[in-house]
């Protein structure tokens, strides 16, 4: 059986690719897997929700799915560092740390629960710690 591993992301998940070193990074076996996907420069979980994005992330992964057998999800880095502050500042929009974060762990959840997962092993690939927090920054990233 072909081992089919598909990656998406956002940029920081550029570091799966370029796929000639992706197998070994992954321990796969180049003649029995397959990796595909992509990273999509300024991906934000924000795009995840109802109605059409701008970058159409979510079909991309949808489109993937039937394919797939293994998938790696790398998101979030480009919320934590510029979304909740680009809301703030840019928008004005009162939103506190926890309810900002609160507010892309359902937007995550809803979309996950929503993928046809059976029969596939799913990984989240966490966000990188920005260099724009604070450190109480990250005590309102923890999901139980």
């Amino acid at each position: 059986m072909t081992t089919r591993l598909h990656i998406f992301g956002d940029s920081h998940s550029r570091y799966f690719f370029p796929l000639k070193f992706g197998y070994e990074r992954a321990g796969l076996n180049r003649n029995k897997s397959v990796i595909a996907g992509e990273f999509i420069r300024a991906a934000s979980l924000a795009g995840f929700r109802p109605g059409r994005s701008t970058l159409d992330t979510r079909l991309k992964i949808e489109a993937a799915m039937p394919a797939c057998t293994h998938l790696v999800l790398g998101f979030g880095q480009v919320d934590l560092e510029l979304g909740y502050y680009y809301r703030r500042v840019v928008k004005g929009e009162d939103i506190t740390r926890p309810g900002y974060v609160a507010w892309l762990i359902e937007i995550y959840r809803t979309f996950l629960s929503e993928l046809d997962l059976s029969g596939k092993q799913v990984a989240l690939k966490g966000v990188n710690l920005s260099v724009l927090s604070s450190t109480g920054f990250t005590d309102t990233m923890s999901v139980a």
